[in-house]
């Protein structure tokens, strides 16, 4: 009797000790289950106004009833996005701070090397929201009726035509310097804090030309401003009547895309449940008419399939900017 004392105890502190496992476990799973239990903070790191942030705010709010906690659009520009993409990249991986991704964060390492940052293991990919055809565009009033107008004039007058940009690095600037390599121009790149600003600048003839996402479109509907091109593989049914690039000889293409992404450790079950409600409001009629009309194609893709597409265009991204020499300050 007293030798089997000693195997009770220890059978009882087993039990014991599998008990409050399972316990601990059930703790934990009904914590993730939980989420989210408090507002999100969604960073935008684009200035107001922009495509990027028009989006994420349409997004934001149809999200926040599926998630049933407020969505919290904050916008954190500056320094092509790094300053915003840091700041969550050293968030807690909790999935109540996620990041507004964009074709920046392809170029980051490429670009910004002393920044520290590397989307590639910095950031956990939760969800595509859309893409974003862009549109060389120039004024209204502008003397060229067409891409091969502006192209002769470019070519009579080296070093006069100019591009205005987001930003040094920014897609808007790939595309633009592509362009005037691929099309053997001798161009000027304006730099501004943003898409908003550069189309401003357009407007107000301070510069020739520049590759907007096709979000612009209610200055195109006002009459505002023309497209005369568009980058995609094929042509806009927007804008069916506009060539793309490539049937004009110039081999230049790409596309603006908006995701969503969360710093790297973010738990498997929290990315999950915002993919699945991310697709699911990417689905919404509502959502979707919405960003079609502001010239946005709603794109919902599960969490694999955006990684792969991250890869790639990081890959492609990358290598246009060591081709063109492309360097920030």
């Amino acid at each position: 009797m007293n030798n089997s004392f000693p195997g009770v105890i220890r059978r009882a502190i087993g039990c014991a000790t599998l008990l409050f496992g399972l316990a601990f476990a059930a703790m934990y799973a009904q914590a993730q289950d939980a989420y989210p239990d408090k507002p999100v903070r969604l960073i935008v790191p684009q200035p107001a106004g922009g495509t990027g942030d028009v989006v994420s705010r349409l997004v934001g709010q149809r999200l926040a009833i599926r998630l049933g906690k407020p969505v919290v659009i904050e916008n954190r520009p500056g320094a092509g996005g790094t300053i915003g993409a840091a700041l969550v990249a050293k968030s807690p991986p909790d999935g109540y701070t996620l990041v507004m991704a964009s074709p920046g964060f392809s170029t980051f390492a490429a670009l910004y090397t002393g920044s520290g940052l590397n989307p590639a293991t910095d950031f956990a990919p939760v969800g595509m929201m859309a893409m974003v055809p862009i549109a060389a565009i120039v004024r209204a009033d502008a003397p060229y009726e067409k891409m091969s107008d502006f192209i002769a004039y470019a070519k009579k007058n080296p070093g006069k035509a100019s591009f205005s940009s987001a930003g040094q690095g920014s897609l808007s600037h790939l595309m633009g310097a592509w362009f005037k390599a691929a099309a053997g121009l001798d161009m000027l790149q304006v730099p501004y804090a943003g898409s908003a600003p550069s189309l401003t600048a357009l407007l107000g003839g301070q510069v020739d030309i520049t590759f907007d996402p096709m979000a612009s479109a209610q200055l195109l509907k006002a009459g505002k401003v023309r497209a005369i091109a568009v980058t995609d593989a094929s042509r806009s049914p927007m804008l069916p009547d506009v060539p793309t690039l490539g049937e004009l000889g110039v081999p230049v293409r790409g596309s603006v895309w908006l995701g969503v992404m969360a710093p790297a450790g973010t738990p498997r079950s929290v990315l999950d449940r915002l993919n699945r409600d991310l697709d699911a409001v990417l689905r919404e009629p509502e959502l979707r008419a919405a960003l079609t009309a502001a010239g946005v194609q709603p794109e919902p893709m599960s969490i694999a399939d955006f990684a792969r597409f991250f890869e790639a265009d990081t890959r492609n991204l990358t290598k246009l900017v060591r081709d063109n020499s492309i360097k920030v300050n």
